[in-house]
């Protein structure tokens, strides 16, 4: 009994692991508008910490791989990153007047297909701040950094 119970403890141990910190986080959409930038991924970090660790690690293959931020004349820009991991979904047709579920659906203009849209739950947001400081927001928790130098 108690090696059944070491062994669901140890398996549990590296589950928590996988999906804490060695899950491979996949880009499958980016739009950008002037200085907003969405991003859709799936398979990104569960913990804050995580979801800062991986921001930290790939701000710099965003600018040089894909050009992001891209910063308004003043500086400003903003960047929400988007749990793609249930996939695209098609805006309801007919009407929706009674209807809350078209509410919690993001659609992405450079998708050309009816498949265009997501489900509303943003992983995180990264702005940056006065000074050259970034905020990164994850639900209620904002963390403010300060420049590298």
């Amino acid at each position: 009994m108690k090696m059944k119970k070491t062994i669901i403890f140890i398996s549990a141990g590296f589950i928590t692991l996988y999906y804490s910190f060695i899950r491979n986080p996949e880009i499958m959409l980016i739009q950008q508008s002037e200085a907003y930038t969405d991003i859709v991924a799936k398979n990104f970090p569960l913990t804050k910490y995580g979801k800062i660790k991986w921001w930290n690690e790939n701000k710099f293959v965003l600018k040089n791989k894909y050009q992001i931020p891209k910063p308004d004349p003043d500086g400003n820009y903003n960047i929400v990153i988007w749990d793609g991991n249930n996939g695209f979904k098609t805006m309801p047709v007919g009407s929706t007047l009674f209807s809350l579920g078209t509410n919690d659906l993001y659609c992405f203009s450079v998708i050309d297909s009816e498949r265009n849209c997501i489900e509303k739950n943003i992983f995180m947001e990264i702005e940056n701040w006065e000074n050259g400081k970034t905020m990164i927001r994850i639900g209620n928790d904002e963390i403010i950094q300060s420049p590298q130098k």
